[in-house]
């Protein structure tokens, strides 16, 4: 029997490890001086956390976003089942959602749709390299409103995964949420959350925000099929106070989203977050519809 010689492995090991590091460094001066503003009052590289694979190498990289004032790191558990799956992960933090509590209120009370549009942009030049560099494919993970500014994204050509997997996407709202636009003279007024405080990254949302949301949801008419129809997993709970289930599925089939599939979403009985639209960790739907949704989620990109 051979021996293994453990100081050549530990060597290999830490030589990864360092060249893995140096990697996502050296992304930074691989991109356009525009995503080099001031964001959350620290720049752009505080806005963005990386999450390494499992594997050495990874099989794919991924541009992770959070919801509509919901505490970035709520994304952490998908993320890490991402990284089990072999996924690279960047977590981009929306403005007016970062680090800094005070900052985070100013930004998202002023915050608009080109901010967030250009800010997005920024992280998918990030992933991009990344994933070209590695020679894995790229794709999109993200929840609600980050879902909305990927796809925003995607329509107007400024982005191009391999595939996107979109939980409860704000692509198409109930009426009545629409409702808040009467208070658009007010841009800092801010509405309280009725979010457990543990998901929400804010007390409340700033009516600036809301508008923000509501301007990408138009910038997608009209949607660029030949863009946007790649590879797609929809999670949606058909009670979603939020989404419009049902036009975001008629959306699917009047522009021919061939490519996209809908997956009717019905939380466990286990599951603690009452609200629907909220299905983004385990705990929101419950261990058997999380376990389904990861399994849905790693055939969709590996298979």
């Amino acid at each position: 029997m051979t021996d293994v010689d453990l100081t050549n492995l530990t060597f290999v090991h830490d030589t990864l490890a360092m060249m893995t590091a140096w990697l996502v460094g050296a992304l930074s001066v691989l991109v356009p001086g525009e995503c080099e503003s001031s964001l959350d009052g620290g720049g752009l590289w505080q806005a963005t956390h990386w999450f390494e694979a499992s594997s050495p190498t990874p099989r794919a990289v991924a541009l992770v976003m959070h919801g509509l004032n919901q505490e970035p790191s709520r994304m952490n558990e998908l993320i890490v089942e991402l990284n089990n799956m072999g996924v690279a992960v960047m977590r981009l933090d929306l403005i007016g959602h970062g680090s800094d509590p005070i900052s985070r209120q100013q930004t998202f009370a002023s915050v608009d749709a080109d901010t967030w549009r250009r800010q997005t942009r920024c992280g998918y030049l990030l992933t991009r390299e990344r994933a070209d560099v590695t020679g894995v494919p790229l794709v999109f993970v993200a929840f609600s409103l980050g879902a909305l500014v990927g796809v925003d994204l995607v329509n107007g050509g400024g982005a191009r995964f391999e595939a996107m997997v979109l939980l409860a996407p704000a692509l198409c709202v109930h009426w009545y949420a629409s409702g808040v636009r009467l208070l658009s003279a007010w841009p800092g007024l801010v509405l309280p959350s009725s979010a457990p405080e543990a998901d929400r990254a804010n007390f409340g949302t700033p009516i600036a925000a809301y508008e923000a949301l509501f301007a990408l949801q138009e910038g997608l008419e009209p949607l660029a099929r030949d863009r946007i129809n790649v590879p797609t997993l929809v999670f949606i709970d058909e009670d979603d106070e939020l989404v419009d289930a049902a036009a975001l599925r008629a959306m699917i089939a009047d522009y021919g989203l061939n490519r996209w599939q809908g997956i009717s979403l019905r939380k466990s009985i286990d599951a603690e977050q009452t609200y629907h639209h909220v299905i983004a960790y385990q705990r929101a739907v419950g261990q058997q519809s999380w376990s389904a949704m990861l399994e849905r989620i790693k055939r969709h990109l590996f298979e």
